[in-house]
């Protein structure tokens, strides 16, 4: 079963603080995606948009994606 639409085979898996993964998606797409963090596996189930970048919440920390390169960096809470 999946949990996000589908818009391209990919997954986030953070190395290292930070992952890439295709460029210009929107908040709608990222919605519902499964992120590896290294720690935990956790479903991204809020977005905050803004216009270069989108910040992504999962259940221990931050996803920033930036729209432009693809480039996901996470923090954790």
């Amino acid at each position: 079963m999946r949990l996000r639409r589908e818009t391209g085979d990919f997954k986030i898996v953070i190395s290292e603080g930070a992952a890439t993964i295709p460029a210009g998606l929107g908040a709608e797409d990222l919605i519902g995606v499964i992120a590896d963090n290294g720690t935990s596996i956790e479903v991204l189930t809020g977005a905050l948009n803004s216009t270069d970048t989108i910040t992504l919440y999962g259940g221990s920390g931050t996803y920033v994606y930036t729209k432009a390169t693809g480039a996901v960096a996470y923090t954790a809470s």
